[in-house]
């Protein structure tokens, strides 16, 4: 079963965290074409919902805590999403 997606705050969360789509997908465990697709408005599936809900809490609490990316503003886009991926691996 597919519901939609509210996509556009998610974007918005995206493009402030400095995220490109590759990454963004890869955070939310899917396909670069399968978040394109999303965009674009594509259904989405109840257990990729739920992946794509935590990972924008999570995202939105770093955001918050870390002032991001002002923290790593100077790092290359590589780096900022090692530094991310660290900081989401102290949450869980």
């Amino acid at each position: 079963m597919t519901r939609q997606l509210r996509i556009e705050p998610i974007e918005k969360l995206r493009t402030h965290m400095r995220l490109t789509n590759t990454q963004m997908a890869q955070l939310c465990g899917v396909s670069r074409i399968t978040y394109y697709n999303w965009v674009r408005g594509s259904g989405i599936r109840e257990a990729n919902h739920a992946k794509v809900s935590q990972v924008v809490k999570s995202l939105l609490k770093i955001a918050q805590q870390y002032q991001w990316p002002m923290r790593v503003a100077d790092a290359s886009s590589h780096r900022r999403f090692e530094i991310l991926l660290d900081l989401l691996a102290e949450e869980a």
